[in-house]
């Protein structure tokens, strides 16, 4: 790294912060995608789907007791009202089952939803009979088909029923437990990403701050010591960045001033002994 510039060095720390940030967003993304689509099926098709299956169940429910006052009651408002209810019901009936089929997806509740299929047209067969016997007059010919076919079929219809809504709960227990398996993957690698980048970085400025600030103490060290006046140590210049040629261009002026000095030196030795010679033929003249 010391061969690489100041500037190159930042600008590397950078990148690398920036890609750090770039993972954990694409981490975070991926992770809060795949919770998503588990809280987006739980909203747009369990929730609905458990609603469905209840308001068939009832819809059952209620025709069987409708069904039941008309061989009970005589009276024709009572009679009526059943038959506009059974009607209204059947109704809600057909909604309930087209929902059913638009939402449910797996194999396993659309081979369910098949069987509620055949058996919901089996009851309602079955309950048209026992109305026309009711119309005509046949109340014990329709008590007796209410006990031996028509009630047996309802019994069917909501075991199947049933069925569909506990295989739902276990599909919708399936998407929470994806749920919140998302949510906790994802506060996991949002936390290593954050440990991993921050000892990274905490790794880059102290490799950083080293490569710059110990060439910078050694040429400190290395003025003083030429303005203190001793010119006999080694500058070293490990680097090449601007740390490296700030102590190149020291060690270019202490070999510098050290050939000057040399020169000096060389000079005033030449002096003192042309004066010594002078001095010694003058005192010969003399």
């Amino acid at each position: 790294m010391n061969k690489l510039k100041i500037s190159t060095r930042l600008a590397i720390a950078f990148a690398i912060m920036v890609l750090l940030l770039a993972a954990l967003g694409t981490v975070a993304m991926l992770r809060s995608a795949t919770q998503r689509a588990a809280l987006d099926d739980i909203v747009e098709a369990r929730i609905p789907i458990t609603k469905s299956l209840g308001m068939v169940a009832d819809g059952v429910n209620v025709q069987a007791i409708q069904l039941r006052n008309l061989v009970i009651f005589s009276s024709d408002d009572i009679t009526k009202a059943s038959l506009d209810r059974i009607t209204a019901v059947r109704a809600t009936l057909v909604e309930q089952i087209k929902v059913l089929e638009s939402l449910i997806r797996s194999d396993k509740g659309r081979e369910i939803q098949g069987r509620m299929q055949q058996q919901s047209a089996e009851f309602l067969r079955l309950g048209d009979q026992y109305l026309t016997m009711v119309k005509q007059g046949q109340k014990d010919e329709a008590l007796r088909l209410l006990e031996e076919a028509l009630r047996p079929a309802q019994q069917a219809y909501q075991a199947t029923i049933a069925e569909q809504v506990a295989y739902q709960a276990r599909v919708t227990e399936e998407a929470s437990a994806r749920a919140e398996a998302a949510a906790s993957a994802l506060m996991r690698d949002v936390l290593i990403a954050a440990a991993i980048g921050i000892a990274l970085a905490i790794l880059l400025a102290i490799s950083i701050i080293r490569s710059i600030t110990r060439p910078l103490a050694q040429a400190v060290h290395a003025a003083d010591r030429v303005a203190a006046g001793d010119l006999s140590g080694q500058i070293v210049v490990r680097a090449t960045d601007e740390t490296g040629q700030l102590l190149g261009a020291l060690q270019r002026m202490q070999q510098s001033l050290v050939n000057t000095v040399s020169s000096v030196r060389q000079n005033a030795e030449g002096v003192a002994s042309a004066s010594s010679q002078i001095a010694s033929g003058n005192n010969d003249l003399s």
